[in-house]
């Protein structure tokens, strides 16, 4: 199973096609940052309808937006990690939750109107803020 993302940046080809070659024959690769582009040089999207294809003797799942496969369960495990956090953003207020959890400001991409993701701000062609201007 491969799967790595780099934050605004396509995912880079961990697995060469030469790691592929030397997998054992019938081999199963599921690339899950098929969607980020793929983190096999051998990858390339598949669709739920024709999920697989045979490439070096190793069978590629590459489909892309696999939780879409089971909404119900993707649900239940987002909120479940989600949750919590959510409470505490209720509870202290957003900056202060950001402020004492420094690794949740990953996932922000706006506050109070301003854009903090900058290729967010690129696409849109508004004004990118820096995360500690918007959380002062």
């Amino acid at each position: 199973i491969c799967a790595i993302m780099i934050e605004d940046h396509p995912t880079p080809h961990l697995l060469m096609r030469e790691n592929v070659q030397a997998m054992k024959r019938g081999s199963v690769l599921v690339d899950v940052a098929i969607d980020q582009g793929g983190s096999a040089e051998t990858s390339r999207p598949t669709t739920i309808s024709n999920p697989t294809y045979i490439e070096e003797d190793v069978v590629h799942y590459c489909v892309p937006n696999m939780p879409a496969l089971v909404p119900r369960s993707a649900t239940r495990a987002f909120q479940n990690q989600v949750l919590p956090f959510i409470k505490l953003m209720l509870r202290d207020g957003v900056v202060e939750t950001l402020q004492n959890h420094p690794y949740l400001v990953t996932g922000l991409s706006t506050h109070q109107g301003k854009v903090v993701r900058g290729i967010i701000a690129d696409v849109f062609g508004v004004k990118h803020h820096s995360v500690e201007e918007v959380l002062k």
